[in-house]
């Protein structure tokens, strides 16, 4: 999301350099005002906020010193700045997705006298206890309980008791550690109020700022390939039949293989050394693709590293550049120039090793034969030659490895993580990495 709001940032000031229209997304990046927003608005940012782990409140509206906290520290922890307006959006478009995943909702249970948050298309009844009754949100380890209880080791219990009807009643609800988010923002949601809804309200101000960030995410998407500098090195056997290629790696013993979506826009046609393969899904936001051979391509998986790409850490890219012209498999040799981006986006780090067309998708590899990153773009040396009057030099730009794990098991490959700690010698190194390493055709 930082990255999202780095390239918002970014047209938006393109925009106004340009003297465009910008204007009308001034307001975006001014202080957030909660004075701007109805009480139901402020009630969906607050469960925004207490599923990004900063609000421990009710879902009232009631802004105060608790809720300006959790703003302040999501603004600060996520993009090291005051609350903006756009971060309102943000947070808007959050919940929005969070409630639509499950279909949460609020709903009252007269037997209790209480209102709470459910996951109604993903709440299963789990098997009852004495005097109790459970559930179990199926895609965490939140569950439900309504009676009294005591509290289960290792797990965060929050109990709610009201004396309804004559007698008391108890909800309890409890989760592992890693669901502690969504433990609070239930939490949170439990009220007696019989009618409570989450929603943004059409013609508010929430609403409409949300729209406006939306559109200028479409300005961004519009003007991205006229201003951006950085370019992906595609391969210049770019035939006139329409032919490209790249490079790839696997990332599992199934025949998955990891490359970049750039690689792969636009293709009929799919070939991972010479043999079909067919791709199984895409994400523009990473510039990742995920394929698949049928076919055997050994038995040696990419191992990535269980750490994070550091300063000025040596590097090697390997990779099928310029497929027209050079034979075979590249190695080059380079550093960690930056661990983050172009413009400081954080999902990317810059690289010094040579990155040619072709190189797309290939891995970044440490000296153990660790994947640290995947090559992903160049710096547009044309375009900023005739900017700054002078010819940048080895400015190239890797997806970071910890964005890559991500996608692969958002995508159920799980990675192969490496063991090896000491360096293996230069010739060991290429070695093992030509046998993960694949040349992709794209037709």
């Amino acid at each position: 999301m930082n990255a999202i709001l780095r390239v918002l940032l970014c047209v938006w000031l393109a925009l106004q350099a340009e003297q465009a229209v910008s204007q009308e997304y001034d307001h975006l990046f001014t202080p957030f005002t909660p004075s701007h927003y109805s009480q139901n608005e402020l009630r969906f940012l607050q469960l925004g906020l207490a599923l990004e782990g900063h609000y421990n409140g009710l879902l009232d509206g009631a802004w105060g010193r608790i809720s300006n906290t959790a703003i302040t520290r999501y603004a600060r922890d996520t993009f090291d700045e005051a609350p903006l307006e756009i971060h309102a959006a943000l947070i808007a478009y959050l919940t929005a997705d969070f409630l639509e995943r499950d279909g949460w909702e609020i709903r009252y249970y007269d037997s209790l006298g209480l209102s709470f948050l459910i996951p109604t298309r993903a709440l299963i009844e789990a098997q009852s206890t004495p005097n109790l009754l459970n559930y179990e949100h199926s895609k965490s380890s939140l569950n439900y309980s309504i009676a009294s209880a005591t509290n289960a080791s290792g797990q965060t219990l929050y109990v709610r008791s009201l004396f309804w009807q004559g007698q008391w009643s108890t909800l309890m609800i409890s989760a592992e550690r890693q669901d502690a988010a969504l433990l609070a923002a239930v939490a949170a949601s439990i009220a007696t109020e019989k009618y409570a809804q989450l929603y943004v309200p059409r013609g508010g101000y929430l609403f409409s700022i949300a729209a406006t960030a939306a559109d200028l995410f479409d300005a961004a998407e519009r003007d991205g390939q006229e201003t951006a500098v950085a370019t992906p090195p595609r391969s210049s056997e770019e035939a006139s039949d329409g032919s490209s290629s790249g490079t790839g790696f696997i990332v599992s013993d199934a025949g998955h293989v990891l490359t970049n979506a750039h690689v792969v826009e636009g293709c009929n046609s799919l070939e991972v050394n010479g043999m079909p393969a067919e791709l199984i899904t895409v994400s523009t936001s990473f510039d990742l693709a995920l394929m698949q051979s049928s076919d055997s391509l050994g038995t040696q998986i990419a191992p990535f590293s269980p750490s994070t790409a550091r300063l000025n850490q040596d590097v090697i890219v390997v990779g099928y550049p310029l497929a027209g012209l050079l034979g075979g498999v590249n190695v080059t040799r380079g550093a960690v120039s930056s661990v983050t981006g172009l413009g400081g986006e954080e999902t990317t780090m810059q690289i010094s090793a040579p990155v040619q067309p072709g190189n797309s998708g290939g891995p970044v590899l440490s000296d153990t034969g660790a994947v640290l990153g995947v090559v992903v773009s160049k710096l547009d040396a044309m375009v900023v030659a005739d900017a700054i009057g002078d010819v940048p030099q080895n400015i190239n730009f890797a997806i970071r490895g910890e964005a890559a794990r991500l996608f692969l098991s958002l995508n159920s490959v799980t990675p192969v993580m490496s063991d090896i700690i000491s360096p293996l010698s230069p010739i060991e190194l290429a070695e093992q990495a030509t046998k993960f390493t694949v040349f992709i055709t794209c037709d």
